[in-house]
């Protein structure tokens, strides 16, 4: 969305524009001064209603069309904010800003590309190149060109180098680049120019999780909350770390955190939501509460029915409890939506094996195994050596 400097800038270029001939100004400004005043109120139907107006008493002024553009972009209406902000390049406006300005909806209505060449035109009329290097990085991340977005957030930093989320900023970038170092170290600049930056915090306790660093990602997650307890992602970062760590209770209590913070906060998207029900079930079935995960995997999936994991991981608490024809349909569907899913194979197998279908068993087995070998996963490895001689053990018993 566009600052409020440059709103203002814009504003002030449109209103330069209109010129209304002698014949029409007094109606024309009329309608004007009641669109400027409907559009500082917020009332931005209102205004365009009144751009309207003037554009029928005047349909070749390219600041009215201007105007009307930032009504519309006020509205999330980005197509025709883009019409009206083409129409005045075509009655003759060149201004770098509104370049700039046309770049900005092209961003927002996810046309990257299209807003990258409209940035480096109004780079070319020569664009504020502090504006131009910020907005044109995320336009760049957006489009996941990370080492162009790189480019020119080193360039905004060197014009602005006091603007701590730049920084914030340019170590999302780096860690995408996996320069895990450098993002560490833009992280920690964010927090020395801005204190309570708590996203700087959250993605810095993120990095240091992924190093294995939990205590120095608890502390993070610690002074994010610290700063706001009312932020879901730092409860929802703090559960996987303490997880990850064997602490499930405290994992659960840090879930629920975040779903209660976001039934009055709405910060959290369907999918991270499933991922949050996904993530606690599995807390609950470490703590062996088998009802209480399959009631999470099942709110995961009816927020993501093609999340594989959740089917899984719902198969695998339904074998813990011995009811094995639901098991074998989740294993089946997590393998519908993922035919190189390790996990769903390895637990096809343990259905297979109980149900004493010993070709089958193996046969799944040595899928699975093969799997965790390309994706160099050691613990599933370990995991699928385990059952095989566990199983041929039992199998060997009955005689199977």
């Amino acid at each position: 969305m566009m600052k409020p400097t440059q709103q203002l800038l814009l504003w002030t270029l449109a209103l330069s524009l209109v010129v209304p001939s002698f014949a029409s100004a007094q109606s024309v400004e009329i309608f004007l001064n009641k669109a400027d005043n409907a559009y500082k109120a917020g009332h931005f139907i209102q205004a365009i209603e009144a751009y309207d107006q003037a554009l029928k008493l005047k349909p070749n002024e390219a600041g009215t069309y201007l105007l009307r553009a930032t009504a519309y972009y006020q509205l999330s209406n980005f197509s025709q904010a883009l019409a009206d902000a083409n129409q005045a390049l075509k009655l003759g406006n060149k201004d770098p800003n509104l370049y700039l300005f046309i770049a900005e909806i092209k961003a927002d209505s996810k046309d990257y590309r299209g807003a990258i060449d409209a940035f480096n035109t109004a780079q070319k009329l020569g664009a504020n190149p502090q504006e131009l290097h910020v907005l044109r990085a995320y336009a760049y991340s957006s489009a996941g060109q990370p080492t162009f977005a790189l480019k020119d957030f080193n360039e905004a930093i060197a014009l602005i180098p006091e603007d701590a989320s730049l920084y914030y900023e340019r170590a999302n970038v780096h860690g995408v680049l996996n320069n895990t170092v450098v993002a560490l170290a833009d992280y920690t600049k964010a927090i020395a120019l801005d204190p309570d930056y708590l996203e700087a915090y959250d993605n810095r306790g993120l990095l240091y999780s992924d190093l294995g660093k939990t205590d120095e990602a608890l502390n993070d997650f610690d002074a994010a909350l610290a700063i706001d307890d009312q932020y879901a992602s730092a409860y929802y970062n703090r559960a996987n770390t303490y997880y990850d760590l064997g602490e499930d209770n405290r994992a659960v209590q840090d879930f629920n955190n975040a779903l209660r913070v976001d039934l009055n906060k709405a910060q959290l998207s369907s999918d991270q939501k499933a991922d949050i029900y996904q993530n606690r079930g599995l807390a609950h079935y470490n703590l062996k509460d088998y009802d209480t995960a399959i009631a999470d995997f099942s709110q995961s999936i009816e927020l993501n029915d093609r999340f594989a994991d959740a089917f899984s991981s719902r198969g695998l608490a339904y074998f813990a409890k011995g009811e094995n024809d639901k098991a074998l349909a989740d294993a089946q569907k997590a393998l519908a939506l993922d035919a190189q899913y390790a996990d769903a194979y390895y637990l096809r197998a343990l259905v297979k094996s109980a149900k004493q279908d010993k070709a089958g068993t193996f046969g799944d087995l040595d899928k699975a195994k093969a799997l965790y070998l390309s994706q160099q996963n050691e613990q599933g490895q370990a995991k699928v050596g385990k059952a095989e001689e566990e199983i041929k053990a039992r199998f060997a018993e009955k005689g199977l």
